[in-house]
């Protein structure tokens, strides 16, 4: 019976710990052993942790993305961990899509603890060839961010296209700007969101209020008119897209997610010929932006005109 108090006592002090404060990096003693090396990979982590607070995982166990002592915390994730071979291409992708991104000041502030890096990320209870919830570009936990196709034919696609070609150089952009806009939006949008790193006014929301997870089916809803780009895959019972008799718009946090997605791989011009025609897209444009700014300091349309094809 002492024993069991004990380790009940334990988890309890933990679950008072983990609920404290939202889990981003901080610098301090690494919650995994990093060593200095000659190998250019392991050289960067170790780099990368003494500039930031933030460790890149690429050999984990189960109990790196799966513990879920409270509710705030997604359990169900599969992260399948990449070869070793693979990382030097991994790396120069995750700095491409994610890292470039921001500077160090941001990533010390607002990246999580750990960003995970897998061959394969989908979620429990489907296959990885599942058309809404196989092979997903990102995934999120409450103190991680999981990247996911860390593997040689993706990697060589996206990375190293033939030049001689032209329309594997225009699919590798636009795939490497898809992977672009779908993390950064899971780290601002969800991550964030969710740790309370950032909050969004309420007006943002009012805009599209009585349509979030919402079945645009039953009524031919075209998602722009209420301020809302993209119908949620993965809420839409997994029906073939377009013939289903039930498509569901998105929830608030992950239309906040699809907004950063879309403006953080656009430009300001193409922003504008999006959004003409809908009042609701240009109102909640506006709110965002600013919401975005004012609590973080970064500059979303900057993102997106930097990138933009």
């Amino acid at each position: 019976m002492k024993r069991i108090f004990i380790i009940l006592s334990a988890v309890l002090l933990a679950a008072s710990c983990y609920n404290e404060k939202p889990l981003t990096s901080e610098l301090g003693t690494p919650f995994y052993p990093l060593e200095d090396s000659s190998d250019p990979i392991d050289n960067f982590i170790y780099n990368f942790y003494n500039q930031t607070g933030v460790t890149i995982l690429y050999d984990y166990s189960d109990i790196d993305f799966q513990w879920n002592l409270n509710a705030t915390s997604l359990s169900n994730n599969v992260l399948v961990k990449p070869q070793k071979s693979v990382l030097q291409d991994g790396i120069e992708y995750v700095k491409q899509i994610l890292l470039d991104c921001y500077d160090n000041d941001f990533r010390k502030k607002y990246f999580p603890i750990k960003i995970m890096l897998a061959d394969t990320l989908y979620r429990s209870g489907y296959t990885n060839d599942n058309v809404y919830f196989g092979d997903k570009f990102c995934k999120y936990g409450r103190n991680y961010l999981a990247i996911g196709k860390i593997r040689q034919e993706y990697l060589s696609s996206v990375l190293h296209p033939d030049s001689s070609d032209p329309e594997a150089v225009a699919a590798a952009n636009e795939i490497r700007n898809e992977a672009r806009g779908r993390v950064n939006g899971m780290l601002i949008g969800n991550l964030m969101v969710a740790n309370g790193l950032l909050t969004i006014p309420d007006g943002f929301f009012e805009v599209s209020e009585g349509y979030y997870e919402y079945n645009v089916k039953r009524d031919n809803l075209i998602p722009e008119q209420v301020g809302i780009w993209f119908v949620d895959e993965e809420n839409s019972l997994n029906y073939p897209m377009g013939t289903s008799n039930y498509m569901l718009t998105p929830s608030k946090e992950q239309d906040v997610a699809d907004w950063v997605r879309v403006i953080t791989t656009h430009s300001e011009a193409q922003m504008k010929e999006l959004m003409a025609g809908y009042d609701a897209l240009k109102n909640k444009y506006g709110i965002i932006t600013k919401a975005v700014k004012d609590a973080l300091g970064i500059d979303l349309q900057e993102i997106g005109n930097r990138y933009a094809l």
